[in-house]
């Protein structure tokens, strides 16, 4: 397990359960964050960290006035780059990005209410994308242009995607290379796209 201090004097620590995408076994980390950072940076973290609040992940103290939550699912790195965005380590951000980071980072945005935290980069780490259209995972791009309202783009490749999908089958739709798409398509998305 590791721990990552987002800000050296936190007094949240966010504990983290995911799956490993390398040895897809299970795996934790702790982020040390700052509690008044978080809630203004997402409405729905103002709203889960509420102390009062009624939510499974609303935060109770722990000895020396420190909170705890835990999360799960969440990719570590969109995690780390969503803290480090709150917390304003601006530093700590890599000048480029994959489009599966940024697909990780969009599923995040659209999550935890907060795509305005991204503004300032999403174009520049969106942008080489558009160099080579057929490189990259349409049905991830699609994602993105929808959580971060790239309407020209959306509208390209959802038609695209409409033309070569398949499904469903037993509720699940597939792409022209048979991948399943389930978690990647945005909501409506197939309704969107067709109509004109």
């Amino acid at each position: 397990m590791a721990t990552i201090n987002i800000v050296s004097s936190g007094d949240l620590t966010i504990h983290l359960s995911y799956e490993d995408k390398e040895t897809k076994s299970a795996d934790t980390t702790n982020f040390i964050v700052s509690l008044p950072a978080l809630r203004l940076a997402s409405p729905v973290w103002n709203v889960m960290l509420d102390p009062n609040g009624r939510f499974l992940e609303s935060i109770q103290p722990q000895p020396g006035d420190h909170y705890k939550v835990s999360f799960s699912e969440d990719d570590p790195e969109a995690l780390r780059t969503l803290l480090d965005i709150a917390h304003l380590k601006f530093h700590n951000l890599p000048a480029d990005r994959d489009v599966s980071d940024v697909f990780q980072l969009a599923v995040l945005c659209d999550k935890y209410d907060c795509i305005r935290l991204l503004r300032p980069w999403i174009g520049k780490w969106y942008a080489p994308f558009d160099e080579d259209r057929n490189k990259y995972d349409q049905s991830e791009r699609l994602f993105i242009a929808w959580a971060f309202g790239y309407d020209e783009e959306y509208e390209r490749l959802s038609l695209k995607l409409y033309e070569h999908i398949s499904g469903p089958w037993q509720g699940s739709y597939y792409d022209e290379d048979h991948n399943k798409l389930d978690g990647v398509l945005p909501p409506c998305a197939l309704g969107r796209s067709i109509v004109f």
